[in-house]
């Protein structure tokens, strides 16, 4: 055997187990004919609808829309600014209104706190009365419990004047 058929046995194994383009391009011519196959002419058909479209708007539509564009582009703006200018002065007048609401609504609950003010002052003053009246009258009994008190140590019976007053400063506190 010489080095040649050595050197051609190992370059045909090496393409056996290493070169696998045969066996790509196999699978490569398989899958472009089932996609041929499949797709058949559903692609160019639809390609070309879109293709129909796209000049349809480009011939059509596009110089359509831009008269009309043309044409009442100018008046929308105008109509834009009108409702702009008078959102403008909708909220202006409403800015006006609570200003003119709070401020009422400021005198009012000053008006409010000062009648708050006075009925608590009358309260207080109230309260002073009853609290020095009850103060008087608790000094009252004092006195008078102090001097039946007195009365009872020296001895002074206890008779029906005596009695008479007693009840007679009960019906002054009620």
């Amino acid at each position: 055997m010489s080095c040649e058929s050595i050197f051609k046995d190992i370059c045909h194994i090496h393409a056996r187990i290493f070169d696998h383009h045969s066996v790509f391009q196999g699978h490569i011519n398989f899958f472009a004919k089932e996609f041929e196959e499949r797709r058949g002419d559903r692609e160019k058909t639809h390609l070309d609808h879109v293709q129909e479209t796209v000049q349809q708007a480009d011939t059509h539509t596009l110089p359509t829309i831009h008269a009309h564009l043309s044409t009442h582009l100018h008046l929308l703006t105008q109509r834009i600014k009108q409702a702009t200018e008078r959102c403008k002065q909708i909220a202006e007048q409403e800015n006006e209104s609570q200003k003119e609401e709070s401020e009422f609504l400021k005198s009012q609950r000053q008006a409010r706190q000062q009648a708050m003010d006075q009925f608590m002052e009358q309260q207080c003053q109230r309260s002073a009365r009853v609290d020095q009246q009850y103060e008087d009258n608790v000094q009252l009994f004092n006195d008078s419990y102090e001097e039946l008190r007195q009365q009872l140590n020296q001895g002074v019976p206890f008779t029906n004047q005596t009695y008479y007053k007693f009840m007679a400063l009960g019906k002054d506190i009620s």
